[in-house]
């Protein structure tokens, strides 16, 4: 289907209006509206769609576009207004995940938009960034608990140098303070290691 055969007044009214407005439009007077011809429907449900990623509602997109998507593969829809509806969808879909940092769902979907349509550099491009996103995520989730960790270390040998070695058992002391800052050094470094990545991901 590329186009309606017949509008009725809310689709004029709904398409003359800015994104916020449609997002509007569509709960109050199209959502629950059944008296719409379904394809009619199913096209503002689309677009209501979009308007929401345009938003930022990604929750709200992903929460319909499944729905959605088995509507336009059982209509065999393929384009509204020139757009490949179906890729469209799920590109959108992908890009939500991509923006929530949900990057497993994202990559999911985005290898198979590019088995779909590899000359899309699109998909390609967010799919490379997803992977690095991904890559750093799970870099710093084991980095993260080893710094805490030395901080800890450091604190609690400092402390007890301080209380306990250097007032009783000072031939002690020298090892334990090459202990502290080894620990402190570790720590610091992580920091340092975590934050790095974090830029070089996000600036590549």
């Amino acid at each position: 289907m590329n186009h309606l055969q017949s509008y009725s007044d809310h689709y004029f009214i709904y398409h003359s209006l800015d994104t916020h407005g449609k997002v509007k439009y569509y709960l109050d007077k199209i959502k629950n509206n059944d008296t719409l011809d379904y394809f009619e429907k199913l096209e503002l449900s689309i677009d209501y769609a979009f308007a929401l990623f345009e938003i930022g509602k990604y929750e709200k997109y992903l929460y319909i576009v499944d729905e959605i998507i088995e509507q336009v593969i059982e209509e065999d829809i393929r384009e509204i207004n020139s757009e490949d509806v179906f890729e469209s969808l799920l590109f959108k879909k992908a890009a939500c995940h991509y923006n929530l940092e949900e990057y497993d769902g994202a990559i999911y979907i985005l290898r198979q938009l590019v088995n779909i349509n590899p000359k899309e550099y699109l998909y390609k491009n967010l799919l490379s960034r997803a992977i690095r996103r991904d890559r750093q995520k799970n870099n710093n989730g084991i980095l993260q608990p080893i710094t805490v960790l030395c901080f800890i270390a450091f604190i609690v040998l400092k402390l007890a140098d301080i209380f306990l070695i250097e007032p009783f058992y000072y031939e002690y002391h020298l090892t334990t303070a090459i202990a502290i800052y080894t620990f402190l050094f570790s720590g610091i470094t992580n920091l340092v290691i975590g934050y790095t990545r974090f830029l070089i991901v996000r600036y590549k």
